[in-house]
């Protein structure tokens, strides 16, 4: 299995899932579940209470804004509550044990994720695993990489795919 992991959102699934497939390996050794890889494209980012806003505002209709507003405005106090009292997704990827490969899929251009952020983390995972890094320039935006250069891209995806089970990935 290989993951292919976009945003936030899916690094959040991501964390929760590993956390699964640990556990269940623990319990079920005698058919554990084999993760290859996973590919993170624009994320993981650190969790900042306004970034989730700015990502739903970039979708939604400008009549339709101050609803964002309003919603954000009772969601976000409990999300800085519960980070103040366990960890967030971000820390807990940083954090896991994962020896498996890991291409990192990012850009200086994105106006979501932090970059340093994924910097940050890519330093940790080196040390622990085999991790690939792609940079994309800073005209590539958050999550549209495969749009900014197609063949980079998919060159990109398809070396991970061959170092990962090795090879090619079928097209």
């Amino acid at each position: 299995m290989i993951f292919h992991v976009f945003s936030n959102g899916g690094a959040n699934i991501y964390s929760k899932l590993v956390k699964e497939i640990y556990q269940y390996n623990s319990v079920f050794n005698y058919q554990p579940i084999h993760v290859a890889g996973v590919v993170f494209d624009s994320c993981p980012g650190r969790p900042r209470s306004f970034t989730g806003m700015k990502a739903a505002l970039l979708s939604t209709p400008f009549l339709l804004r101050f609803l964002v507003y309003l919603i954000w405005l009772f969601v976000s106090i409990p999300m800085m509550l519960m980070r103040k009292f366990g960890k967030s997704w971000y820390e807990e990827i940083y954090e896991s044990d994962t020896r498996f490969p890991q291409q990192f899929i990012y850009s200086t251009g994105d106006n979501l994720i932090n970059y340093e952020d994924i910097d940050h983390l890519v330093v940790r995972r080196k040390k622990m695993n085999k991790v690939f890094v792609q940079k994309f320039g800073s005209q590539s935006s958050h999550v549209a990489h495969l749009r900014h250069d197609e063949e980079k891209y998919k060159e990109t995806i398809d070396r991970f795919f061959k170092l990962a089970i090795g090879r090619n990935p079928v097209t």
